[in-house]
């Protein structure tokens, strides 16, 4: 059967990685905003000396009125001194990120379009000359920014941030919290709101905590930090987590919706994506990777199943399949190609074994063969030639016509002369023949008799 594959028909930007943690679809933090928080110790050092970093977390914020000593610390490094890499929550609607790096000079951009009580989406990037801010895939706004970090000592905190002797506890929820020693970029910034699956073996990403570690309402009590899924496994430190039942931290993460592809592949071949092939159809989770990021997809697969029939009246071959194109072809031949056989009735014009290959949206499959025996057989009366047995499997007699005076002559399906004998035979030894079907000819000075048979 012969076969191709519809083109993908994708609902997302598609990129191709080979290792992907998705995410966004199990547990986060809840943060009471009274004493809840966590620290990796020391993160500080693994950008020290950087001239790019990028942050990025999804947040549910819940605080209606924050301000001073209340504001809401989201994520990031705050001394205040040297190491300030943070996004903070100012009121119901306003946020601020601010980088400071060893210049001390702080560079800071306020965005207004926080909502409370919906997950949302934040990536902080600072590239050595700007710090950006993108909120749900969208670039919100930039600043001019220089230096590096010189801190090694310094916490990457979540859900709270210190500020001198205060400290500026979230009142919400956080999930999947990540720092890089590179400048993502705007392509990156959509597909990490798009699914939030991330390249693990990428060399820039420093730390990840999917905050995944708990069960939502259950018993958590065996848990003491948030795990890194980094290659740095850099654990945080939880302070002030309720662990175990209807007061646990642990609860249901935000929920994205995937990107959908759905495709169709031909029957009787797999369908090949990102390497991967696919035997079945069905639905199935795929990932594709852009830059620091992965994108998750649902692939639903369906199979193109072409409904091929053949009908056959003596020579006369016809296929019906709606919407299809036709090519004949020639199975006694290898299945060659019958030249200009392309409509949906084909009439044999020499006996042998035919059948059609049918495209249909795109995928192509070919019938079972037919056989044609009929072209050039007389009407068998009492004075014409009767051969038997018919299929005969060792030998066929020759009756009715007399068969003195008579040549006889057995040819193959392809016009090859596979037998001549020019006197009086009643019997002829056909065990050798090749299975198949042959045409017997009897030729005198008077008439020319044609019969086929087929050795079984």
């Amino acid at each position: 059967m012969k076969s191709q594959l519809l083109k993908l028909v994708l609902c997302a930007m598609i990129f191709y990685n080979a290792r992907t943690l998705s995410a966004q679809y199990h547990s986060s933090l809840d943060f009471d905003g009274t004493n809840d928080y966590c620290a990796a110790p020391n993160a500080s050092q693994l950008v020290l000396s950087s001239q790019a970093v990028s942050m990025s977390f999804w947040v549910y914020p819940r605080n209606t009125a924050p301000a001073f000593p209340n504001f809401d610390g989201f994520a990031g490094f705050r001394n205040n001194i040297n190491c300030d890499f943070y996004i903070l929550q100012l009121s119901a609607t306003d946020v601020e990120a601010r980088y400071r790096g060893d210049n001390g000079i702080a560079s800071d951009i306020v965005f207004t379009g926080l909502q409370l009580n919906t997950w949302q989406h934040f990536l902080f990037v600072y590239d050595g000359t700007a710090i950006s801010l993108y909120h749900n895939g969208i670039f919100s706004g930039t600043a001019n920014a220089s230096g590096s970090f010189i801190s090694t000592s310094d916490p990457l905190y979540m859900g709270m941030l210190p500020f001198q002797n205060t400290q500026f506890f979230t009142d919400g929820k956080i999930d999947d919290v990540a720092l890089w020693s590179s400048a993502l970029t705007a392509a990156d910034a959509q597909c990490l709101y798009a699914s939030n699956a991330l390249d693990l073996n990428h060399p820039s990403l420093e730390l990840y905590y999917s905050l995944n570690d708990g069960e939502p309402a259950g018993n958590n009590t065996s848990i003491f930090s948030a795990l890194d899924f980094s290659a740095n496994k850099l654990n945080s430190d939880i302070t002030g987590f309720a662990l175990t039942g209807s007061n646990s931290n642990f609860v249901d993460g935000v929920s994205q919706n995937f990107g959908l592809i759905v495709d169709t592949g031909c029957a009787g071949q797999a369908y090949i994506y990102n390497g991967i092939s696919y035997a079945v159809p069905g639905v199935y989770a795929v990932s594709a990777a852009n830059g620091n990021c992965d994108s998750m997809f649902v692939l639903s697969l369906s199979q193109n199943l072409i409904q091929i029939v053949v009908s056959q009246v003596g020579a006369n071959l016809t296929c019906l399949t709606p919407n299809a194109t036709y090519q004949w072809l020639d199975c006694n031949n290898g299945f060659a190609i019958i030249p200009n056989a392309t409509s949906a009735t084909y009439t044999a014009t020499v006996n042998g074994s035919y059948a059609v290959s049918v495209t249909q949206n795109g995928c192509t499959d070919t019938s079972i063969c037919k056989n044609v025996i009929s072209i050039g057989l007389q009407s068998v009366d009492k004075n014409e030639l009767i051969m038997s047995p018919n299929p005969a499997q060792e030998y066929i007699t020759l009756s009715g016509t007399p068969v003195s005076g008579y040549s006889i002559a057995i040819f193959d399906y392809a016009g090859r002369l596979v037998y001549e004998n020019r006197s009086s035979l009643s019997t002829i030894d056909i065990s050798k023949f090749s299975k198949g079907m042959y045409t017997l000819k009897l030729v005198s000075a008077k008439s020319n008799i044609r019969k086929m048979f087929v050795k079984k």
